[in-house]
């Protein structure tokens, strides 16, 4: 486990904000944490291992490059830009996010959050492929430009359950009502 002298020993990206010797804890601000979404340029692309323990040795910096385990279908394309590209939070729900984006040049739009089976991503009206990036968080290939990015969350085991439930409750009610009735 990670100790607080760590955290002490690197005082340009962490501060600490409190501290309780007696209850033997101390809080800390990682003051260079990322945004929840943000472009980067570079992919790596890598089996799952190699990912692994890139990511454990802290090779490379993830405001720059992002690791995915399978190519995408589109590649980016050169670019002379050097300004990175911006994200805007339009909605943010627990199924539905929406996201208006600006960037000169193709990207990845790396986000922090984790990728679920059900999640589908759309640019423009558009279905994309959402592809795991950083091994765990959705990643999404934009081409240059303004977009609107949506993500929704729709798993199939929901509607799975909602189903089953419906199923059994019309059961249940047949049962009560054939039993109340003689009917044989």
């Amino acid at each position: 486990p990670i100790g607080s002298d760590f955290f002490d020993a690197t005082p340009r990206r962490f501060s600490k904000i409190k501290q309780n010797k007696d209850r033997g804890y101390w809080v800390y601000e990682n003051k260079e944490v990322l945004p929840r979404f943000y472009f980067v340029r570079n992919a790596v692309f890598a089996s799952r291992t190699t990912i692994d323990a890139a990511i454990r040795q802290g090779d490379g910096d993830p405001r720059s490059k992002v690791y995915l385990e399978e190519k995408p279908s589109s590649l980016l394309a050169p670019c002379q830009q050097s300004t990175d590209g911006a994200v805007s939070v339009k909605t943010y729900q627990s199924d539905r996010i929406l996201l208006q984006t600006s960037n000169p040049c193709d990207s990845y739009l790396v986000s922090s959050e984790v990728m679920y089976p059900g999640g589908t991503a759309t640019i423009d009206g558009k279905e994309t492929k959402i592809s795991v990036g950083n091994l765990a968080f959705r990643t999404i290939f934009v081409p240059a430009g303004d977009h609107i990015v949506q993500m929704r969350y729709r798993p199939r085991i929901v509607y799975l359950g909602a189903l089953v439930s419906l199923v059994s409750l019309v059961v249940f009610f047949w049962l009560i009502y054939d039993d109340g009735h003689g009917i044989a």
